[in-house]
């Protein structure tokens, strides 16, 4: 069974598409020097919130896969997390929170 380490941000960016891009092209990049990560997905919010009118619109999931717990536990420890929480710092201007969860995956098969 393999688990995941959510990263929920809750809120806006005060300009998404520059949160996007610094992201993506910076703050992932430094993601994927963890060890042990098998896989990295960004999930979007579709909805479009206004932070101004409503602080808690989900704007994005950011999903990092490893195979157990085990990995996930040496990723978090390792010198490679404290430069990604370093880099966090280096975002373009957020309005919200962010919160971090360790899930366990269960895939559930179609029994059709």
């Amino acid at each position: 069974m393999s688990v995941a380490y959510l990263v929920i941000y809750e809120g806006n960016p005060e300009d998404p598409d520059a949160f996007l891009d610094y992201y993506i092209n910076h703050h992932l990049p430094i993601i994927w020097t963890w060890p042990q990560i098998r896989s990295v997905e960004v999930d979007l919010s579709t909805t479009g919130g206004d932070a101004l009118a409503n602080p808690s619109d989900l704007f994005m999931i950011a999903r990092f896969i490893f195979d157990t717990i085990d990995d996930l536990q040496v990723a978090l420890a390792s010198p490679e997390r404290i430069l990604a929480r370093e880099d966090s710092h280096n975002f373009p201007p957020f309005q919200g929170k962010m919160c971090h969860q360790a899930v366990r995956i269960i895939d559930v098969p179609n029994n059709k």
